[in-house]
Parts: C-alpha cells; structure tokens; sequence
C-alpha cells in the first residue's frame, strides 16, 4: 500500500521547505524554527475548551479541564527533544479531553541542545512527583493517570515509567505512545528503509540524537533508549501506535511485542498507509481516528473513562 495522499501531499511539503527549516541542515535557524511551529497553532474554536496556564513542581504546563475531578493525562509533546512545546499540543489535548472526558496537562519540558538529557526526563519526573500534592489546586484526580506522548515525548513517557518501576513507586494506569523513539543505539529495519524522503532524513534524526544525548555510549542507557532494558516486566498497560512509512516503525512494534511477552497488557496499531507525526489533526484524517483509538484503550484502562461505543 503507497503513502495515503494526504501523507504524500505532506512530504511533498517538506522536500520544498526552505533549508533554515531542515533540522541538520547547516542553515538552520533553530530558534526561528520554533517560533514558526508555535505560530502555526490554530486558535481554540469559539467555545471550546480553554487552556489554563499552570506550574507543577515548578515547571511551566498548560491545563485543559473538561470538569473538576477528572482523570489526567499527562501528554508529553514531540519534537526530538530539540523542538515542540505544550502549545503546539492544545489541538490534540482538547480533541482527548473531549473525547474521554480526562484533564490533559501537557508539560513544557526544557530542549535540547540547551538542555540536553536527562534534562527534560527530569522535568517530566518533576511534574509527576508534584502532582499528588497539586491534585487538589488543579482540581484533577492523580489517582488516575495516563501518560503518553508523540515522537519523543513517548521516548519521555517510556522512560519515566520504567524509572518508576525502578524505584517500586505505584504505577499509573495506562502509557501512550504515538510513533514513539525507543531505541538510540540500534538501527533497525525500517530507519534505512525509510531513511531518505519520508520526512525523518537520517541526518535530521542523527542531529536531534547527538543534541539530545551527546555522548554516544549513553544512548545505550535504558533511560534513553528504553527498548535496551532487561526486563519490562510491572510496567502499566501501554498502548503503542506505529505509522507504516517511519523509520521509528519498527523499534515502536519490537517495544509492543517485549511488552507483551513480559506478561504487561499491550496493544499495538500500525497505520499503514501513515508517516511519522500524522496525529497532526489540521492534516491527516487518520489523527481523528486516533482521538478514537486512544479514546477507546482509556476506556479500557482507566477508571471512569466511558468505553467506546
């Protein structure tokens, strides 16, 4: 099955982006690529859910709350730990809000190169080991949490659970990762398949690796590279979304299927006919039937989140 049209129309787009735009590329304009991204967000429609400027443990987040009480999900934005940010996740924290009924808090996370790692895991860890103590000010229940992200916040999301694994700290209900980074250090199948003109050139992934982590042999660490540990055994049950034509496929599926040999509740969907980033709602059909999906395993997991259908 070739890329859907909407995927193809989407790295057309790409290829003739102008090169301060291209992530490797020595024109970059990192900061005004930034500001770009966090431009192009689309305004909440009249009467939607608002987003509330918040602090938790001291790092800044934005708070979409359908009701006072509801469950959370703490969504993790992509970006390769070198761009995105909490306002570029509004559209798809309010659709899941929305959707489940959940409070969404996504977390501005500091970037790399700046802040290579671990500094935003730390930041994630700092959030989550807040929240108990912010339940209340924020008017959600921590008791039911999700945590997910896209890209590499699902590398964030993937790490920080097995960190609260590590330490015997309760897990939370369920982990969401959409086409998440799980492995560093390896290279597999679909990264030299998809490696030139699927919109993840290996020199943008090898420049967003290299900010992020720079020291080589720490890609190795599970913390970074969370499909290199020993054993995934007591992690929360964990929804993994792969697309069919992203070099990060098949590190997402071989996480799903130790996952799932490690006795841990999984499920796992490649869209086949996607590219990596198309939860992007303003473009790709498919991100609504994602909302959908995503929907439904809450429904699945999380206590007094409505089943689908």
């Amino acid at each position: 099955m070739p890329p859907h049209p909407q995927a193809r129309r989407w790295l057309d787009e790409v290829a003739d982006a102008p090169t301060w735009t291209r992530v490797g590329h020595p024109d970059l304009d990192l900061p005004r690529l930034r500001a770009q991204l966090r431009a192009l967000v689309p305004p909440a429609p009249p009467g939607s859910l608002a987003s509330e400027p918040v602090t938790v443990g001291g790092i800044p987040c934005l708070l979409q709350r359908p009701r006072p009480g509801a469950p959370l999900f703490v969504l993790l934005h992509g970006g390769g730990w070198a761009l995105g940010s909490a306002a570029e996740m509004q559209p798809w924290g309010r659709a899941i809000a929305q959707a489940t009924g959940a409070a969404v808090l996504s977390v501005d996370y500091r970037l790399a190169p700046e802040h290579p790692f671990p500094a935003g895991l730390e930041n994630v860890e700092t959030v989550l080991a807040a929240l108990p103590q912010a339940a209340d000010e924020l008017a959600v229940d921590a008791g039911r949490l999700v945590v997910g992200g896209d890209s590499a916040g699902g590398n964030l999301a993937a790490a920080a659970a097995q960190r609260r694994r590590d330490r015997r700290a309760p897990p939370w209900a369920t982990t969401v990762l959409l086409y998440p980074a799980l492995d560093l250090a390896g290279r597999h199948p679909s990264r030299a398949e998809f490696s030139d003109g699927f919109g993840m050139q290996d020199e943008a992934m090898a420049w967003h690796e290299a900010a992020y982590v720079p020291v080589a042999a720490d890609r190795e660490r599970p913390d970074v590279s969370p499909l290199l540990a020993g054993d995934l055994r007591g992690l929360p049950p964990t929804l993994v979304v792969t697309a069919g034509y992203d070099p990060l496929r098949d590190e997402g599926e071989a996480y799903a299927a130790r996952l799932a040999d490690a006795g841990v509740l999984t499920a796992c969907t490649r869209y086949v006919d996607m590219v990596h980033g198309f939860a992007d709602l303003t473009r790709f059909d498919a991100a609504h039937a994602l909302v959908g999906q995503v929907a439904g395993w809450l429904g699945r997991t999380v206590p007094g989140v409505p089943a689908a259908g």
